[in-house]
Formats: C-alpha cells, structure tokens, sequence
C-alpha cells in the first residue's frame, strides 16, 4: 500500500489522462475469476467513456453504436464464463 493515496496492489485507478483505459495495479496470482471481473470493470469503464463521447463530444451514433455492441459482446462473454 502505499501511503500517500491509500491505494492497493490489484486496486482499479481511473486515470483523467488518459479517459479511455483504467490503470490496473499489478496484482499476482489472479484466479480466472478475478481477471474477468477485473476485465468486465474495463469493459464498463469504456461503455462510461463511450457515453460521455457520444453525448458530449458528437461521436457519430453508427459509430456509437457499433462500439457499444462489441463491448458489449465482450461483457456478456465474460460474464457467461462467471456461470
């Protein structure tokens, strides 16, 4: 841990320069489990992302939407795999 920001190894840290990906901490010994979780956290942080271009930025709704499908796609997949 480190003490100036309280975070943790394997903590999720969004970062406002680079909007598009999470910084993930290094964390060892993931069990599968906890990789998709980590993975669907991503992908929902990048549907966020996706949003706010599209509402506020005028991303283009096909390309909003083709986006939106294939993260989309990728979140149910990992969540199938979680049954």
């Amino acid at each position: 841990m480190t003490n100036e920001n309280k975070l943790h190894r394997g903590d999720v840290w969004f970062n406002p320069s680079n909007p598009e990906k999470l910084v993930v901490f290094k964390k060892t010994n993931l069990t599968a489990k906890q990789h998709n979780i980590m993975q669907i956290a991503n992908y929902k942080q990048q549907l966020a992302e996706l949003e706010t271009q599209f509402w506020f930025h005028n991303l283009p709704t096909k390309e909003y939407m083709v986006r939106f499908d294939a993260i989309k796609k990728r979140i149910n997949d990992l969540e199938q795999l979680d049954d």
